[in-house]
């Protein structure tokens, strides 16, 4: 797509493809950008999905922040469309651990939306922890003290 003289199609495949990373991870129980990046190269599916780009985690997290609520609906529009296509069984598949039962009620679609609200709070969480993790483990500190860091001895 070319618009005023700039072309758009690298800008939408980027964003199809981080908007399809988080759709399989979510859906497959993958939560933290940082395994959905190494994902990229090690799941054959998710390599497809990312037609073999690599997006690193804070990309993956800021789009995920930045189009949070677009995401959430989108998913929703995903998995109803789904269902009246009879490719999805609700009550058979877990999105979070916690099975969505459907007995075609009028409230599924509100269901939907607080499972894929708690799901998007799950990753933020994920992501959270990743950080954290990843900080302490590069932290001097950590290296020295740590025996599968670095070194063995403690200060003090």
């Amino acid at each position: 797509m070319v618009i005023g003289g700039l072309d758009l199609r690298a800008v939408i495949g980027s964003a199809t493809i981080l908007l399809g990373i988080l759709v399989y991870g979510y859906a497959t129980g993958v939560f933290s950008c940082r395994k959905l990046e190494r994902a990229t190269y090690n799941s054959v599916a998710l390599r497809f999905t990312a037609a073999n780009q690599h997006p690193d985690h804070h990309t993956i997290a800021a789009f995920r922040r930045r189009f949070l609520k677009q995401i959430g609906t989108g998913f929703v529009q995903v998995l109803m469309l789904a269902r009246e296509m009879g490719v999805l069984k609700l009550g058979t598949v877990a999105l979070d651990g916690t099975k969505l039962y459907a007995n075609a009620s009028r409230h599924l679609e509100a269901q939907l939306q607080a499972e894929i609200a708690e799901l998007m709070v799950r990753a933020e969480a994920a992501d959270q922890v990743d950080e954290l993790v990843a900080s302490v483990a590069s932290s001097p500190s950590a290296a020295a003290c740590h025996p599968s860091i670095g070194r063995h001895s403690c200060p003090g």
